[in-house]
């Protein structure tokens, strides 16, 4: 019988080249990357029993990266204040940043603010960063007043805020029957019955709750996806044409996406954006892999997706996938990774890109080399990376370097082929040009 692990310190092994690493696991988002072994056989009756438990602080917190102890400076006198940046303390540490207080805690930032402006040095500065502060404030209070929220926490405002725009786009069309869940867990954050806990998740079906806060496992996913009546065989659907464009000007290649227990699948152009916290596909590509498996992706849950630019889509679909990358002799790089991927309407196009997410980074060893192209490698382990990598880089520095001013490289190189087997280090296209506007998940 298949069980939990329910230890606080339950250990992780991540494989290397020749050694393997123990380390201590945390929840968190990248538990969407992981193929936990040991649960293939989990079945529903295996995993009721363990629903009502709370995983709430039974995990250590990850650790956070140690804070400098705040700058405290000689208060000038008023008439004197320091406004020329080459009389500042620079060489003892002065900055404009605060770095030992959180970036969200605002009402400390503004307490600072107002200490550094007594203090005299760069006043003019900190009444700039004080007016956009007490903005921010201004609008998480005009936030909370219309989503009906109150208290202070600030991740769970956040969280209310974007299911309040999730619930606006289902109140129109509701293709996943994802409303009433949306208007319950408004209602639970609203009235304190639930609370943001990082790296937990909880499953919840036609409005109902079915567990507590736990760590998210695709195996528990899909048992109480299947529970539930999820997707299972499906009649054929009419299939839609890609319109199959090449991306120009960024660093693409090629992935092997299948749906979860299928044996088709399809090579998709995806675009390598480090700035993608979530896979980006199109709902044209998931009608034909539905289309030629004859099975239904299994749908997630929805979210927002917002870009650097502001502009938001609401309401977007997350769906089980897999991914592998392949090299040019079709053979697979790494193992079926099961993905989260959010499904954008329409088709993949020339302007509208698929976008990776984090799956490539987690799973293979990446490098660049300095002015060698701008070239990507990416290798199964360690040292195929190194020998991939060349010995000596053009380091020569330019005392005026030209402006706007692009690397020119074949923006379709292949890719592969390895060196042996099917590891060995990939070299991706270069960048040229800034690539799309990031794509953020909202969990």
């Amino acid at each position: 019988m298949a069980t939990r692990r329910s230890s606080a310190k339950r250990q992780r092994t991540d494989e290397g080249d020749d050694k393997k690493e123990k380390l201590p696991y945390f929840p968190s988002a990248a538990d969407f990357l992981r193929n936990e072994s040991g649960y293939e056989y989990l079945t529903y009756a295996d995993l009721a029993p363990d629903l009502k438990t709370s995983y709430v602080g039974v995990f250590p917190e990850p650790p956070s990266a140690p804070r400098p102890p705040k700058q405290t400076w000689p208060q000038l006198p008023p008439n004197k204040p320091v406004t020329d940046p080459n009389d500042l303390p620079l060489d003892k540490g002065w900055s404009i940043l605060e770095k030992d207080i959180d970036n969200n805690d605002i009402d400390a930032q503004i307490s600072r603010c107002k200490e550094r402006i007594k203090e005299n040095y760069m006043p003019q500065l900190f009444e700039i960063r004080l007016k956009g502060l007490q903005e921010t404030q201004k609008q998480r209070e005009a936030m909370a007043t219309r989503n009906g929220f109150k208290g202070g926490d600030w991740s769970i405002l956040q969280r209310v805020n974007e299911l309040r725009k999730i619930e606006e786009e289902l109140e129109k069309e509701d293709k996943h029957d994802q409303l009433q869940n949306v208007q319950v867990l408004l209602q639970a954050y609203r009235g304190g019955a639930l609370q943001w806990h990082p790296g937990l998740v909880t499953y919840w079906h036609k409005g109902t709750q079915l567990c507590n806060p736990r760590p998210f496992y695709w195996k528990e996913f899909e048992v109480l996806n299947a529970h539930c009546g999820g997707p299972g065989p499906a009649p054929l659907l009419a299939s839609m044409t890609l319109d199959a464009r090449h991306a120009n000007m960024l660093r693409t290649y090629d992935v092997a996406v299948r749906i979860p227990r299928t044996n088709f699948y399809a090579e998709f152009e995806f675009v390598y954006d480090t700035g993608a916290s979530n896979a980006i596909m199109y709902q044209a590509d998931i009608d034909m892999l539905e289309r030629a498996s004859g099975t239904t992706a299994a749908c997630m849950g929805l979210q927002n997706c917002s870009g650097v630019g502001g502009a938001v889509t609401r309401g977007i679909p997350n769906v089980e996938l897999e991914f592998t990358l392949l090299n040019s002799s079709k053979q697979r790089m790494t193992k079926w990774q099961k993905v989260k991927v959010a499904v954008l309407p329409g088709y993949y196009t020339w302007d509208n890109e698929r976008l990776d997410g984090p799956w490539l980074s987690f799973l293979l060893y990446m490098a660049t080399a300095p002015r060698h192209r701008d070239l990507l490698y990416v290798a199964t382990t360690k040292s195929d990376l190194m020998q991939k990598l060349p010995a000596q880089a053009s380091l020569n520095p330019v005392v005026q370097p030209p402006y706007a001013v692009v690397p020119q490289a074949n923006p379709q190189r292949p890719l592969g082929p390895p060196p042996r087997g099917s590891g060995g280090a990939v070299p991706l296209p270069a960048v040229e040009t800034n690539m799309p506007p990031p794509v953020q998940g909202v969990q």
